[in-house]
This record gives C-alpha cells, sequence and structure tokens, in this order.
C-alpha cells in the first residue's frame, strides 16, 4: 500500500522539475524586487527612502521558513488560503530581494563619486544616470555576489517540504521513510544532496559564463555602442561622445 502511495505521488509529482519551477519564478522575483528597492532606498525623496529602508530590514529580519509557514498556515486564519507552491516562492522573493536590495545598493554607491557627476554635467538626470552609468557598472562589479545570492535561494526551496511543498526534499524524505523499501533514508538523503549540489553547479557554471561574456566587453550595449577599434575610455566618457551626436539628452529620464 504505500508503495503504491509513493508510486502515486512520484508521478503525480517531479520533484526535481517542482525545485526548478519554484526557483525560477523565486529568482525573476527576486532580483526585480532587489533592483526596486535598491532604487528607492537611494532615492532623493525621504518620504520614499525611510519606508523602503524600514521595509528590507524587516525582511532581511524575518528567517525564509518564518514567512514560509505564516504565509501557509497563518493566512488562512483570516480566510486566505495559498498553495504550498506560493508560500514557498513569495517567501523567497520577500527575502532574496530584500538581501539583493543592499547588494545592487552596495554595488552602486561603491563606484566613483565622479561617474554621476559627470552624467549630470552633460545634462543626464538621475534616472538616466543610474540607467546608464551607475547599474552596469555596479551589476558587473556584483555579479558574483548576486549570483552567490541566487545559489542560496535554490537551495533555501528545500525548506518548502516542511509544508508539504512536493520538491526535491520532500520526496527524498517520503521515500527514505518508506518500510516497504527498508526506510533508506541516508541513501534517498544523499541522492538529494548529489542533485542539489549538481544544480548549484550548473547554476554557478551559468554565471561564470555571463561573467567572462561581461569581461570580454567590458563596455557593453547597455552604456553606448561598440568603440571604435583604437578608442578608449570610461563608460561615462562614451556617454558624453555620444551626447554630440544626440543620443543622450536631459530627457532621458526623470529624477527618482
Amino acid at each position: 500500500m504505500e508503495r503504491l502511495q509513493l508510486q502515486r505521488d512520484l508521478g503525480a509529482f517531479r520533484p526535481g522539475d517542482a525545485t526548478l519551477a519554484a526557483f525560477a519564478v523565486a529568482a525573476v522575483g527576486a532580483l526585480v524586487l532587489g533592483f526596486i528597492l535598491a532604487i528607492g532606498r537611494m532615492s532623493d525623496h525621504r518620504w520614499v527612502r525611510l519606508p523602503v529602508g524600514w521595509v528590507v530590514e524587516l525582511l532581511r529580519a524575518v528567517p525564509v521558513l518564518v514567512f514560509m509557514l505564516l504565509l501557509y498556515y497563518g493566512l488562512p486564519v483570516i480566510g486566505i488560503k495559498m498553495s504550498s507552491y506560493w508560500a514557498v516562492v513569495i517567501a523567497l522573493i520577500l527575502y532574496n530581494g530584500s538581501v539583493l536590495s543592499e547588494v545592487i545598493r552596495a554595488g552602486v554607491e561603491a563606484l566613483p563619486r565622479g561617474q554621476s557627476e559627470a552624467g549630470y554635467a552633460v545634462g543626464l538626470r538621475k534616472a538616466g544616470v543610474m540607467r546608464l552609468i551607475l547599474l552596469p557598472q555596479a551589476i558587473r562589479a556584483m555579479l558574483p555576489v548576486i549570483i552567490a545570492q541566487l545559489v542560496v535561494t535554490l537551495k533555501d526551496t528545500a525548506l518548502g517540504f516542511i509544508i508539504t511543498y512536493p520538491e526535491l526534499l520532500y520526496f527524498a524524505r517520503l521515500l527514505g521513510s518508506n518500510g516497504e523499501y527498508g526506510s533508506p533514508l541516508i541513501p534517498a538523503a544523499m541522492v538529494a544532496s548529489v542533485i542539489y549540489v549538481a544544480m548549484c553547479l550548473a547554476l554557478s557554471y551559468t554565471a561564470h559564463r555571463v561573467e567572462l561574456g561581461l569581461r570580454r566587453s567590458p563596455k557593453g550595449g547597455n552604456v553606448a555602442p561598440a568603440e571604435p577599434a583604437g578608442q578608449t575610455g570610461t563608460d561615462t566618457e562614451l556617454i558624453v561622445a555620444q551626447r554630440g551626436l544626440g543620443k543622450y539628452d536631459a530627457g532621458s529620464g526623470g529624477g527618482i
């Protein structure tokens, strides 16, 4: 009977697919939320900067597992029922998005002050300076840290088994506690660990290839077109050069 139940569960869900499905949505959501919170924290407006700062500190202080438990078991108390999938995804987005916001903010603030001042000097507003000068350079500099946080996001999907989300660890525990197979808990845990390591290595390798590509083209298409042979200069200098061609002007973006 236990074997039939296990086969039925394995047929209904693919643990690897469930893990990757939660990670893919959580990674994209965390990156988007991270950018939004980072820009909010760097706003010139105090009424924007302070509340966003409180939100970031609150989200970073609450453990991911507590978020999952609150979403899955707490919301039904007030009449809101949430599936285990969305409880896992939203919890990962909230926590990792707040961490990534600090990573992005640190990358922007670590850039030389002359970068932004040069942008303002050629007539760019803060949105244009942020989009064309600061963010492209900060992302390239902080890419290893961003990828490391995404690896943490992938591993944290394992916490979903506590709220019965059918991811990889959930099925390893289900298989390991099955008396029909002799309760192979240790072998099942070892196999699950190997799969997690393989997925994390694949993600790290992909990030390494992206980083190598960015290093080969340090000017990046986000800031300015490829420079002519023999031309050198910083990203800001390239924008200044394009200024004369009318590509970037004071109307490129509003204030933040």
